[in-house]
């Protein structure tokens, strides 16, 4: 009998990253199995699948080595100076790690220097098929449009550096006053992280949203970004993409 191959998932973004590969198990006939809560797996059955650092921490806490853990890393694998041990691609604290999921060679190279006995594979990001598989099925949307759509997105005001920080504020009035002009049409998206946020400020501007980014991207003829993982997946989804400065940023240095 097979093993039940467990995902934990406590955010949305983990999903988008995890949900390709369960749809894959499940249609090859591997069982799986979808968990909001560590305490909800159980002490037995096959690997334990997380796409974030806190989700593999507290599965470990309460597995206490019972079953293997499988860490598959959410985003685009950068790396920030001064960020500390725990964050993004430099994350340390990987005991009792089984496997280390990465999207690419820069993430790898910087974990095979970190750990020498865990196996590290590079396996892109999955979460792209569904992304080009949305972007296809609104093709014939797209082109039917009579003025192009600018989707503008925005990483949640994360702490951990001045470069992971939001910058929404800073540019938001001149977005209202965009959304109103005939020339294009203008869309909203944000980190889920940010969404409490973000969602009364649209309103306010009166500014069209779309929290799914698959169905954003979907609609885009160019996504504008502060520093978010979706840049570069908009990027290999064939969208042209904006980036944002922010004063915050100076002397800030990152990797990918």
């Amino acid at each position: 009998m097979l093993q039940t191959t467990d995902f934990l998932v406590t955010e949305i973004h983990y999903a988008e990253h995890l949900f390709p590969v369960i749809h894959a198990l499940v249609e090859a006939g591997f069982p799986a199995q979808i968990r909001q809560h560590a305490c909800e797996i159980p002490p037995e059955g096959g690997p334990v699948v997380v796409a974030s650092f806190g989700d593999f921490c507290r599965a470990r806490e309460c597995l206490k080595g019972r079953r293997k853990l499988v860490l598959m890393e959410h985003g685009a694998g950068q790396t920030y100076s001064g960020a500390g041990g725990d964050a993004y691609a430099d994350g340390s604290d990987l005991r009792g790690c089984s496997l280390l999921l990465v999207p690419g060679p820069y993430a790898q190279a910087r974990r095979l220097e970190q750990h020498k006995t865990i196996p590290i594979v590079c396996v892109g990001l999955p979460k792209l098929d569904d992304l080009r598989a949305e972007r296809d099925s609104a093709r014939e949307e797209r082109a039917m449009k009579l003025v192009p759509t600018v989707v503008f997105g925005w990483h949640w005001d994360c702490r951990v550096v001045p470069a992971t920080r939001a910058t929404w504020p800073r540019w938001i009035s001149t977005i209202g006053r965009m959304a109103h002009n005939p020339d294009w049409e203008i869309i909203g998206h944000g980190h889920p992280r940010e969404r409490l946020k973000l969602a009364p400020v649209y309103r306010e501007w009166d500014i069209k949203t779309e929290w799914n980014f698959a169905k954003a991207l979907a609609q885009a003829d160019l996504y504008v970004v502060d520093n978010s993982s979706t840049a570069f997946e908009a990027v290999a989804a064939g969208v042209p993409v904006i980036l944002l400065d922010s004063p915050a940023y100076e002397g800030a240095t990152y990797g990918l």
